[in-house]
């Protein structure tokens, strides 16, 4: 793992006491028809406290007016404004940094921490195997999801829940080919990296994921993954930039008992709006938190392909999005 240390990162305070009176100006405005006018105050009220994102604000029917409130399609049409038919030089750059080689680059210039990545190839078979620890992720270098990923640690895959049996390039090999089928994928061969609250739970072998919606320089909310289960679905936690608990944004997942604020949290919020300060576009940045602070896994701009949020989720997204436009 390489970067800055946890304790050099603060995140900027929240003054909800002066946002209040402007996010219900603006929800007044919106009632009232006066788009442009509420927009500014709201948008005022966000800069103020990022909190006011997660709160109602009367929106979601102008957008369903306008044919705006699917998200789903919205994901879709981005996909295709910046992958497919990019319209801008600054989506083309945003869009690249999901590629693993452009992303660390861009991370490392900023001097965040990433995990030690012990090498990369063209396929499964380029990898030096017996130069590899005993515990190891292997994963795809562009890959958007669990697909093909590895959590290799005492001969066992815990992110498939499944023993490794022969050895370790056999199974990859095997797990490869039943997944991505004669496509040839180049991989990556990274550390396995310690959940900050390993010591005190000892099930979570897999670090948990720390998925942060930013936009505007500001963290909104943070949805927590554990997927140290059977089905890879332990818990999720959805919480806001002080780690308080939020009403969950994911359907389909186990609410996660509530628990203290982790060490590290405030410094991973500080970090992901570090990122988002230079890359406003609404953006999922993905991290870990180890025991010596956090480290950034990936960005993500389809998050979920906007599949399965619940209503909390899917209206804070969209206002968000309202915020700071594609």
């Amino acid at each position: 793992m390489s970067g800055a240390g946890a304790g050099t990162w603060v995140p900027r305070p929240a003054f909800p006491e002066r946002a209040q009176p402007l996010l219900v100006e603006g929800r007044t405005a919106l009632k009232g028809g006066a788009r442009a006018e509420g927009m500014a105050l709201l948008r005022a009220a966000c800069a103020l406290d990022p909190g006011v994102y997660c709160k109602p604000w009367g929106l979601m029917p102008i957008l369903r007016e306008e044919g705006r409130d699917k998200l789903r399609q919205r994901m879709l049409d981005r996909l295709q404004s910046w992958y497919r038919a990019p319209l801008s030089e600054a989506h083309l750059h945003v869009s690249a940094l999901t590629r693993k080689e452009r992303m660390q680059a861009y991370i490392t210039d900023l001097g965040l921490p990433l995990p030690q990545q012990y090498q990369s190839a063209a396929a499964l078979s380029d990898l030096t195997w017996d130069s590899l620890p005993e515990r190891v992720v292997i994963k795809p270098e562009n890959g958007a999801s669990s697909k093909g990923v590895i959590v290799a640690a005492g001969g066992y895959d815990h992110i498939a829940n499944a023993p490794i049996e022969e050895s370790l390039p056999a199974y990859a090999e095997r797990l490869y080919a039943t997944t991505f089928g004669e496509i040839r994928v180049s991989v990556l061969a990274e550390e396995m990296l310690r959940d900050v609250a390993a010591d005190m739970d000892p099930a979570l072998v897999v670090p948990r994921d720390f998925k942060v919606f930013a936009v505007a320089g500001q963290a909104v909310f943070v949805r927590v993954h554990d997927r140290n289960a059977p089905d890879g679905k332990r818990a999720l936690a959805t919480l806001d930039r002080d780690g308080q608990p939020l009403p969950s944004a994911q359907k389909d997942w186990p609410e996660a008992v509530p628990a203290p604020v982790p060490e590290g949290y405030g410094a991973l919020i500080a970090m992901a709006e570090h990122i988002s300060a230079r890359l406003p576009w609404l953006l999922r940045l993905d991290f870990y938190l180890t025991p010596e602070g956090p480290v950034f896994g990936e960005f993500t701009t389809f998050p979920n392909a906007g599949l399965d949020y619940t209503a909390f989720g899917r209206r804070t997204v969209l206002q968000m999005w309202e915020i700071w436009p594609d």
